[in-house]
């Protein structure tokens, strides 16, 4: 008797162990050190992909080194101004009218032009043409004008500069009827006039300058006229209005 009821018992418990664990019973706890599911062991950490250096930023036009003639960062201005002048032309007074005027580069250099014409009637020397009436001598000659302004800022201030300047001198009829010509004689001369100025601020934009200088002109072939005929001091007046 109690060897079948041992053998019953036997075939009964693992039969009741496998209905408990489909009845949702929790089974027992892995043995320690053995390794997690399949399931349940963590993935992998993605490695982070390596971030790319910026491109670098393109170079700006206003950025390159460009040689150029004229700096851009200079400061330009300009002048213009009627201009009386002085001088002695065959040993008689005589009155020349003209202009001047450029392009100021930072307050101080000036690149411009200059001219004059004698207003005053200055007869002929002795050696002249004999026509048989009046001559009067004619005298006029401009160019090129450089400039250099000392202490511009000055309520009172200096310059140099210089006139290199081609002309005509020439004998003109004070009279002439339709079948003369009016000029008798004239010849093209060369003229450097080196001129050192005392200039006077009035306003932003009118100033006053004075000045005095030589006239060198070169040979002349004129009959009866010489160099030193057109040649000597000149003392000059002039009305200057720009933005200095």
């Amino acid at each position: 008797m109690s060897r079948n009821l041992l053998l019953l018992l036997a075939l009964l418990l693992p039969t009741g162990a496998a209905l408990s664990q489909e009845a949702g019973q929790p089974e027992a706890p892995p043995p320690a050190g053995a390794p997690p599911p399949a399931a349940e062991q963590p993935k992998p950490r993605e490695a982070s992909p390596t971030p790319k250096a910026p491109p670098p930023p393109p170079l700006e036009e206003s950025g390159r080194d460009v040689e150029t003639l004229v700096p851009e960062d200079i400061w330009s201005g300009g002048y213009g101004g009627a201009t009386m002048m002085y001088s002695r032309i065959l040993d008689h007074d005589a009155l020349f009218f003209g202009g001047r005027g450029g392009w100021i580069v930072n307050h101080r250099f000036v690149l411009g032009v200059a001219g004059f014409a004698m207003v005053t009637r200055v007869p002929p020397p002795a050696g002249a043409p004999n026509v048989g009436e009046d001559l009067r001598t004619e005298f006029r000659y401009g160019g090129l004008w450089l400039e250099y302004i000392l202490f511009p800022d000055k309520l009172v201030h200096g310059s140099i500069g210089t006139l290199l300047a081609g002309g005509d001198v020439a004998y003109r009829r004070l009279r002439h009827t339709d079948r003369e010509d009016q000029v008798v004689e004239n010849d093209v001369v060369f003229a450097a006039e080196p001129v050192i100025s005392l200039e006077l601020n009035i306003t932003r934009i009118f100033h006053l300058s004075v000045g005095a200088g030589y006239r060198y002109v070169g040979s002349v072939n004129l009959t009866g006229l010489r160099r030193e005929d057109l040649s000597g001091f000149t003392g000059s007046v002039i009305l200057k209005f720009g933005k200095f």
